[in-house]
């Protein structure tokens, strides 16, 4: 309440992999003649010292008073995150290889300054950096963009060299999850299986993240295994290939074994 405005904020919880608390709708209140305040959906009527708000349905709360700085940080909170996932929305559907931007957005938050600042100008300020952070995003992934599709375009046409260093790009510039490496990576040993060994030579760093762009086709990994030379590279992809595809049997028998505790434990209690 601020003179003759007040602002409702109906907050609400959003589920997407964690939590986040959200605005969902906003209602501007003036004071009338009565000295109550009306907005569109809710009232603000003054009983003795209390504030008494009407909500949906007539419903009324005896609304609590707090300091500034504890809404404002709820308010802040719940429109930063609410504005970076609309941004992470927006670039993943330009962008489908990026990935984990939504994870950010906690991160973000948690590094901003000045958290509990009026909240007008904290919406102004941070529409601003998240417009910044949105055009660097699309920078970035444009050049990504650009990248992998040199490398599955001309994947047959130029020597490993040069698909080495344009795979390197990938690597620096991106998170390791990205679908950019993934996609480039599959497409240069499907081509050449020995490329994929080649790469694991270059890049000893990032050997997990080359075995798990090929993981998903068997027909490539028998032309992996095929190919000559690299018996140590081979020898390590297969070693971690096998223990991958032995993992849901190992959390079944975990699972069996578990229950076959508990029944013992339940009978040994008879």
């Amino acid at each position: 309440m601020s003179g003759e405005i007040a602002k409702i904020y109906k907050m609400g919880i959003y589920h997407f992999k964690w939590p986040d608390t959200i605005i969902i709708k906003l209602d501007t209140l003036k004071r009338n003649i009565e000295n109550k305040f009306k907005g569109n959906t809710y009232e603000i009527n003054k009983k003795n010292e209390d504030l008494i708000l009407k909500i949906e349905h007539s419903k009324t709360l005896i609304t609590e008073i707090i300091e500034d700085k504890a809404a404002f940080l709820t308010l802040n909170k719940a429109y930063y995150l609410k504005s970076y996932f609309d941004m992470s929305d927006s670039v993943y559907n330009k962008f489908p290889l990026t990935k984990d931007l939504y994870r950010n957005r906690y991160n973000a938050w948690n590094n901003l300054a000045n958290k509990s600042y009026n909240h007008n100008g904290f919406k102004q300020k941070i529409d601003r950096e998240i417009q910044t952070i949105s055009d660097s995003i699309f920078n970035i992934q444009t050049r990504l963009i650009q990248t992998t599709d040199f490398i599955t375009s001309f994947v047959k046409k130029v020597n490993y060299s040069v698909l080495r260093d344009s795979v390197k790009e990938l690597i620096i510039n991106n998170r390791p999850q990205s679908g950019y490496f993934d996609k480039s990576v599959y497409q240069m040993a499907k081509t050449n299986p020995e490329y994929f060994h080649k790469l694991l030579q270059d890049f000893p760093k990032s050997k997990e993240l080359i075995y798990f762009s090929v993981e998903q086709d068997k027909e490539l990994i028998k032309q992996l295994k095929q190919v000559q030379g690299y018996e140590d590279l081979k020898k390590e992809f297969l070693k971690h290939y096998r223990f991958g595809k032995s993992m849901p049997y190992r959390g079944v028998g975990m699972y069996a074994l578990f229950i076959g505790l508990i029944t013992w434990g339940v009978v040994s209690q008879i």
